[in-house]
């Protein structure tokens, strides 16, 4: 349970409470399903996917996952500023608050149903990306903050007029 940027946890009776800037216990984890929290930490730290994800995203990821059934693999979850930068990450990235991941979709296909999937559950920041080593990759994120609330795509590196998935 959220209340005024807190998480509140109800341990054994007791309400626990954790600030924005504490790490959340392993338990908080324990209704996600279909995630770990090494999954989503910067490669330069270990542990940064539990202290910095924002639950409510994770849990909205998982819920994802469900509804699609099978799979989701994280490429990048959360990012140190240092890691964003090596992967050409924008300087103000969800990443950087643990608001965003990348999921790697082996074909078109993944990708479609990914993106028809985080539409209907109400993700309003989505990235389809393909890559010049043919891969695809979509972007979802929860940030609020940011004032473009939408879809874009990119192809080979360049940013395209046309989505992939339309």
């Amino acid at each position: 349970m959220y209340l005024f940027g807190l998480i509140l946890v109800f341990v054994a009776g007791a309400i626990v409470m954790f600030g924005s800037d504490d790490e959340a216990p392993a338990s908080v984890w324990d209704d996600v399903r279909y995630f770990q929290p090494f999954e989503f930490d910067s490669p330069d730290v270990p542990g940064s996917g539990q202290k910095v994800m924002k639950l409510h995203f994770i849990k909205a990821l998982d819920e994802l996952r469900g509804n699609l059934g099978y799979p989701l693999q994280v490429n990048s979850g959360y990012r140190t500023p240092e890691h964003n930068a090596r992967v050409g990450g924008v300087p103000d990235s969800a990443h950087l608050k643990g608001l965003a991941a990348d999921i790697y979709c082996p074909t078109k296909e993944h990708l479609r149903k990914i993106v028809y999937a985080a539409r209907e559950m109400g993700f309003r920041r989505i990235g389809q990306y393909f890559t010049v080593k043919g891969n695809y990759f979509v972007h979802l994120d929860l940030d609020d903050s940011k004032e473009y609330q939408g879809e874009w795509c990119f192809i080979n590196g360049s940013k395209s007029s046309t989505l992939l998935i339309p």
